[in-house]
């Protein structure tokens, strides 16, 4: 028997001079010395975690197959050379499985740590392999040109993930490139008609770079249409498409070279028609394989040719109006309603209320509100959102008209006044928009414990253009409803500079709130279901009225925007009172409303020596005014209505106090 030096303990199999625990415990530090003190076999001096016989299994099978097997006369059945040799192989192999394949021995601390490291591995793994990335360039072919031309546009990236519609993934590359082509100020004078045309995606040719000579078209039929991102790089790279760089990176990666086509000027009026009603050619294409392009010519690219006038339909079938596209869904089944005041027909997918409980966007259900459910609609072959709002029509129509009126000037002062130049465009989503009424009758509602499957469970309702979608479409919440925005990058000062301009344009008796969009790719944002505070406080259950008016203006602090566009900062009274008694200043918010002065009854007047007005631009100005104190025409029973004429400057304005709102109207 052989006997550990570091021990003094006898092992009968014991190869080494010390044994398994002592050679651990020599090299070990004193943290670790509660790991190795573990049961030892007393055959081997192998350490096991859990070991409960004094020998471990190897040993004990070296012992079963070492016995020597007796036959009727007691005779050695096996050599001492097999024995020896038999419980060698067994040994080495026992041996290699249970001591030398066994994992070092880790504290607590480096047990977190392994397994945090996994964790950040297969997150890594997974990330690199649901999500694709575009590299783009963009060059132009000139009207009449054979050759394309480089742009002063540097080249971008952008990410999809695996599961996007690759012609939706292209239809936004195609708006992320507007974006930076209307940046980029040595190209800027095209008329917005001739952008359309050159940034519909489906007139730009999208092509994959090998190298700097040499690209291959992408044929929409043959790889975008009902692909997703994964399944189109993977027909890329399986048509050797793609460069050796692209092919082998770790995160998929295509290279795109986008060609546009700049058309001809006068075509500009000719095309917008039809370029409204649009549709996808069916036709095969006919151009040339890229194989038989590299064989003709080293340097391959789209030739100039005059995109054919062919009307498409705008329809672009999504399943969420916030979210983006997750996979190839079945086409939606609609059902037709009529509706008045011309008897058209609107079609609403079918079975949406199924998916409510679930509260994701899925078939035809886009979302829900504490008023109002939203799905899909089709109307003139265009997807809408289908909104069913508790406001009645005349008060949707009031709110709508003063947003929109409001964003107008806005626009129209930051042009015409500002000094900075707003970076974005904010549209609302009311192209198209209208208000509608069934003429047929609705379905009974089902009975108690009965599924809701019918699709419309409203008569009156609102439609609303389909909010854009995709990975490059980002929903913003700029203020809610009772919170004022406070932004500090600069799309957000300029939201919160059009806020401030609603307040001051419509004399402090309205501010908008809850204000959010959606940046699309060309960084433009699209607004939408806004909010508003109003001093009768009866726009909606959301109306906080003058308390919130109060609020918005003590907490918002004005930006650049604010001060290049000459918003007051002084807070006039919230309403002013019906009785204008001499030299008593007033305060005149000058805008441009038309009016017929004929409709001021002038029986009673009284003239003051000077009125106290306040312009845009906040200028203090001394004129002579007169007083009519016989309401006009647009009294109503609710307000009392006075009318003022000022001379200013040579010129006449006709300003109305309508109970703490000032309007003028003409000059």
């Amino acid at each position: 028997m052989v006997r550990c030096l570091g021990c003094s303990t006898a092992f009968p199999r014991l190869d080494t001079p010390t044994c398994g625990k002592c050679s651990k415990l020599t090299a070990a530090s004193a943290a670790d010395h509660e790991q190795i003190m573990q049961p030892q076999c007393e055959h081997c001096g192998c350490v096991y975690p859990f070991l409960r016989s004094p020998s471990c299994a190897g040993c004990r099978d070296t012992d079963n197959a070492s016995m020597e097997p007796s036959g009727s006369g007691g005779t050695t059945a096996v050599s001492v050379a097999q024995t020896i040799l038999h419980r060698q192989n067994v040994y080495s192999h026992k041996a290699s499985q249970h001591r030398l394949n066994q994992q070092r021995p880790q504290n607590p601390s480096s047990l977190n740590a392994s397994d945090v490291k996994r964790k950040v591995s297969a997150l890594k793994a997974n990330a690199r392999a649901a999500k694709i990335d575009i590299d783009f360039t963009i060059q132009q072919y000139l009207y009449g040109s054979s050759k394309p031309s480089k742009l002063a546009i540097p080249s971008s990236r952008v990410t999809f993930p695996t599961s996007e519609l690759a012609t939706s993934a292209f239809e936004q590359l195609a708006s992320k490139a507007r974006g930076l082509y209307n940046s980029t100020p040595p190209l800027l004078g095209l008329s917005d008609v001739a952008l359309d045309l050159m940034f519909d995606w489906h007139t730009i040719k999208f092509c994959t770079v090998l190298n700097n000579t040499t690209v291959n078209m992408i044929e929409e039929q043959k790889y975008l249409v009902s692909a997703t991102m994964e399944s189109l790089y993977g027909n890329l790279k399986q048509d050797r498409m793609l460069s050796e760089k692209d092919g082998n990176a770790k995160t998929p990666k295509i290279t795109l070279r986008l060609f546009l086509y700049v058309p001809k000027a006068e075509e500009d009026n000719d095309i917008q028609e039809v370029q409204q009603n649009r549709h996808t050619s069916t036709r095969r294409s006919t151009a040339p394989s890229s194989r038989q392009k590299r064989k003709r010519s080293p340097s391959v690219s789209p030739e100039r040719s005059r995109p054919a006038k062919r009307y498409q339909s705008s329809y672009r079938p999504r399943c969420s109006a916030t979210a983006p596209t997750t996979g190839a869904l079945a086409p939606l089944e609609f059902e037709c309603f009529k509706m008045n005041e011309e008897e058209e027909e609107i079609m609403v997918a079918k079975g949406w209320q199924a998916h409510i409980k679930a509260g994701k966007p899925y078939q035809g259900y886009l979302g829900q509100g504490l008023t109002k459910f939203v799905f899909h609609t089709m109307l003139s072959f265009n997807v809408n959102a289908f909104a069913r709002e508790t406001l009645t029509m005349k008060r949707i129509c009031w709110v709508n008209w003063k947003f929109f009126t409001y964003l107008s000037i806005f626009w129209t002062r930051s042009t015409n006044e500002g000094k900075k130049r707003m970076s974005a465009i904010f549209p609302w989503n009311i192209t198209g928009a209208f208000i509608g009424k069934l003429t047929q009758k609705l379905a009974n509602a089902p009975n108690n414990g009965e599924e809701d499957l019918r699709s419309l469970v409203f008569s009156c309702f609102m439609v609303l253009p389909l909010l854009p979608t995709g990975a490059l479409c980002n929903e913003i919440k700029f203020s809610g409803n009772a919170e004022v925005g406070v932004n500090n990058d600069s799309l957000g000062s300029a939201v919160d500079a059009y806020a401030h301009h609603v307040a001051v344009d419509s004399m402090y008796e309205m501010i908008i709130s809850d204000i959010q969009g959606i940046v699309t790719p060309d960084r433009s944002i699209v607004f939408f279901d806004p909010q508003s505070h109003t001093a009768n406080g009866d726009s909606g259950y959301w109306d906080h009225g003058k308390p919130a008016i109060s609020e918005f203006l003590e907490s918002h602090k004005c930006n650049k925007f604010c001060n290049a566009l000459s918003l007051d900062t002084e807070v006039p009274p919230l309403s002013l009172s019906n009785t204008i008694h001499k030299g008593r200043a007033v305060y005149i918010t000058m805008t441009n409303i038309n009016y017929i002065n004929g409709n001021i009854a002038a029986n009673t007047c009284q003239t003051f020596s000077k009125v106290k007005t306040v312009n845009p631009r906040s200028l203090k100005i001394d004129c002579a005014a007169t007083l009519y104190s016989e309401p006009t025409k647009r009294n109503s029973q609710r307000h009392s209505l006075h009318a003022v004429t000022l001379q200013c400057s040579g010129r006449h304005q006709t300003v109305v106090f309508y109970h703490g709102r000032t309007e003028q109207y003409g000059y």
